[in-house]
């Protein structure tokens, strides 16, 4: 679904306006931010077997643009050209407990066998003796809606970022009229339908094939 899809659709649930167009476009931006941070992440903004070039030395390495957090179970790694071997790094949320465990005045450089998340970097230690690709798995932030695009939650999730936005406005405008707390209130049942939606889908597309056992997460 196009942006100016959504903002007709918002405009017709607050009684077929047809102004408005920038409020909304404001919502919609909030609905993603909101979305995207300190909730769980859908499957559709998955970056998967990305590389990421380790180059020798002790720098640390830029995030790619728009990282948002490590996919469960992908962390970074890389294989041994001369075994053929995954070697999985350990990662480390203490910076100061990683450099204590592996100071670098007693450790040559070689192989990458630990990182840390940095606010817009990650640190790797050892030193690198050569550079490294190292390939993870991680979830990327849509694209802004700074233009008339689809962007991914509005090609998966339209309903919840229009039931979004939508009760932004809303609020926006005021709730002192019957009409409004109405409008409000559906969509805010609209945001509820899809945001189930959404995540019963994440669930259900790791059930196939997959074989349960008593006491196994449904």
């Amino acid at each position: 679904m196009l942006r100016s899809a959504a903002i007709t659709i918002i405009q017709r649930g607050l009684g077929f306006r047809s102004d408005l167009s920038d409020e909304i476009i404001s919502a919609l931006q909030e609905a993603q931010r909101t979305f995207e941070l300190g909730r769980s992440l859908p499957w559709f903004l998955k970056e998967e077997d990305q590389t990421l070039t380790a180059t020798s030395g002790i720098a640390d390495i830029a995030l790619p643009t728009g990282f948002l957090r490590e996919v469960d179970g992908e962390c970074l790694h890389y294989t041994d050209s001369s075994t053929g071997e995954r070697n999985f790094l350990e990662k480390f949320i203490d910076l100061n407990r990683l450099k204590q465990t592996l100071d670098n005045s007693t450790v040559d450089p070689g192989k990458p066998t630990a990182y840390y998340l940095r606010k817009a970097s990650v640190a790797i230690y050892p030193e690198r003796d050569a550079s490294y690709s190292l390939t993870w798995s991680y979830y990327k932030s849509a694209d802004a809606l700074t233009s008339d695009i689809e962007n991914a939650w509005l090609a998966y999730a339209p309903e919840a970022m229009i039931g979004f936005a939508g009760m932004s406005v809303c609020e926006d405008i005021g709730l002192s009229d019957g009409a409004m707390k109405a409008r409000h209130n559906r969509f805010k049942e609209r945001h509820a339908r899809g945001w189930a939606a959404l995540f019963s889908e994440d669930i259900l597309r790791e059930q196939p094939n997959y074989p349960l056992h008593m006491g196994s997460r449904l």
